[in-house]
């Protein structure tokens, strides 16, 4: 009988974590963000087992062996098989829908699963790149320790100066990044608009910013609420902010007292007159949008909502 648990899954987490940042000081990339994705699968694995083991279930498999080793009745399960869990992109994937408040940068994570599954090899990554890699593992990673009660110093221990300088020298890059890119998108909206007859300029930046919204794919934004957002490179008002709605606790001013409402947890920003696309916390916050909106008049569609224990989750 086999047995897959939240503390097992948290343990080798945290030995991997320790072997990439070990890596990292001697500068062996390769092994540095191979360690480190290994990490990560675990790490999101243990954040889902933490709320359910059947979360854990390969759903394409359709064993029921799997789904009675990891609930735990492995002594119902035939005999001499074992529990198969999700692969480690479909655990991160779990884990963005299951965990409230989650942002995962895409892209970044994607490619660091990939190279540890062997499609990318580190050779085809600059430094700075590998290095971005790594610190974006380590942002999700202090997100996803601090969800299962883990103290960062039990986490990182000796490593801790490392940490927080990976994830502050890359956040200096995504910074000077992010502003490129508002600089380039600010110049070529004016080229556009110096095209454009002033009388023009209104329908056609409407027409745009409605178009932004259709050209995105829609396994990235369904499920997403928009507000609109001045756009920080071209000005318009009409480009849009887009994440989860979720019942939020916030203090009231001067009193020890909370009070509930809607915000949404802004994950990506899309402007269609100048093209500017932005995603996850870090672009958001160099670029000075807000990552926290609070939606007083927000009515949500509780039919699409069941009860559970008090709590409200999709349906």
């Amino acid at each position: 009988m086999t047995t897959v648990n939240r503390d097992q899954l948290l343990a080798s987490a945290k030995d991997y974590a320790d072997r990439a940042l070990k890596s990292y000081t001697n500068e062996d990339s390769k092994a540095a963000l191979t360690d480190a994705a290994v990490s990560l699968e675990h790490l999101s694995k243990a954040a889902l087992c933490n709320i359910n083991p059947a979360l854990l279930v390969d759903l394409r498999k359709g064993n029921l062996d799997h789904l009675l080793h990891l609930i735990g009745e492995g002594g119902r399960a035939s005999a001499g098989s074992i529990a198969f869990t999700v692969s480690g992109a479909e655990a991160i994937e779990r884990v963005k829908q299951v965990v409230s408040g989650i942002i995962v940068p895409q892209e970044q994570i994607t490619k660091l699963i990939r190279l540890r599954n062997g499609v990318l090899h580190v050779g085809t990554f600059q430094q700075q790149e590998s290095h971005q890699l790594l610190a974006a593992y380590l942002r999700l990673s202090k997100r996803l320790f601090a969800e299962l009660g883990v103290a960062e110093a039990d986490v990182w221990g000796e490593h801790q100066d490392v940490v927080d300088s990976v994830i502050s020298e890359t956040l200096d890059e995504v910074q000077r990044d992010v502003r490129r890119r508002i600089a380039k998108a600010r110049r070529d909206v004016e080229k556009l608009r110096a095209k454009i007859p002033e009388r023009q300029r209104p329908f056609l930046t409407a027409r745009l910013q409605s178009e932004a919204l259709t050209k995105l794919p829609r396994s990235t934004i369904q499920g997403l609420h928009s507000v609109m957002t001045t756009c920080p490179s071209c000005g318009d008002e009409g480009a849009s902010s887009l994440g989860h709605v979720e019942l939020t606790a916030v203090a009231e001013v001067g009193t020890d007292n909370f009070e509930q409402l809607w915000a949404m947890i802004v994950e990506f920003f899309v402007c269609g007159v100048c093209d500017l696309h932005l995603q996850g916390r870090d672009e958001l916050d160099a670029a000075e949008l807000l990552t926290f909106i609070e939606m007083p008049d927000y009515e949500p569609d509780f039919d699409d909502y069941i009860d559970d224990d008090d709590s409200w989750t999709i349906d």
